[in-house]
């Protein structure tokens, strides 16, 4: 059997693993980039410190306003439903001031 007669890789097969490993690496490393954070008075402070500062704000927003209505056994079990409402208004608040 002669040399021209073997079959052959195809020449193009080492760009296209270069191509394939460099949109693998770019896919890896889109997520690397800077922290979101708010400069406040010379310090950078990450921005869900504002959203739980926020979602304890409006935590205890609701409280008051179902205490004045005398509705506050609607949120029993108050351990429970305190945190859940903190984290829900924390997550609506970064989703709608921070998220891009």
């Amino acid at each position: 059997m002669m040399r021209s007669e073997q079959p052959r890789r195809a020449r193009g097969t080492r760009p296209l693993r270069r191509g394939l490993l460099a949109m693998l690496a770019a896919l890896a490393l889109s997520g690397c980039r800077m922290a979101p954070s708010i400069v406040l008075f010379g310090a950078a402070f990450p921005d869900w410190l504002f959203c739980m500062a926020g979602g304890v704000i409006a935590t205890v927003v609701v409280h008051l306003v179902l205490s004045a209505k005398k509705r506050v056994a609607l949120l029993e079990p108050l351990p429970l439903s305190y945190p859940g409402l903190t984290a829900i208004f924390a997550v609506l608040i970064w989703l709608l001031v921070f998220h891009h």
